[in-house]
């Protein structure tokens, strides 16, 4: 059978919409999810990301890019149907939930 590897981080706003979706997408595909989580603050490090291990990606873009990014996720919230909303402390560390 044909797998798909969804890789995810539990903070990643885009991830959540994503997992909304893979299993519909697996269906369609005849293919099964293997879910696989990932640290983006590992990832970050690793790669020297310039927002750190401890921001989003999103905390270094320019506002004009932060506007669009966040339009584009509304509109895929929509678009889909996915109950959405940021908790206050976002982002969190993951770590320890991760684990």
């Amino acid at each position: 059978m044909k797998e798909i590897v969804f890789y995810y981080d539990v903070v990643c706003p885009f991830a959540y919409m994503a997992s909304r979706l893979v299993e519909g997408v697996a269906a369609r595909a005849g293919a099964r999810v293997k879910w696989t989580p990932v640290l983006l603050g590992g990832l970050y490090e690793a790669t020297d990301a310039p927002q750190g291990k401890h921001n989003s990606a999103s905390s270094v873009m320019a506002p004009a890019k932060q506007a669009i990014v966040a339009g584009d996720l509304q509109t895929q919230v929509q678009r889909y149907k996915i109950p959405f909303s940021y908790p206050a402390s976002h982002p969190q560390r993951t770590l320890d939930a991760m684990r």
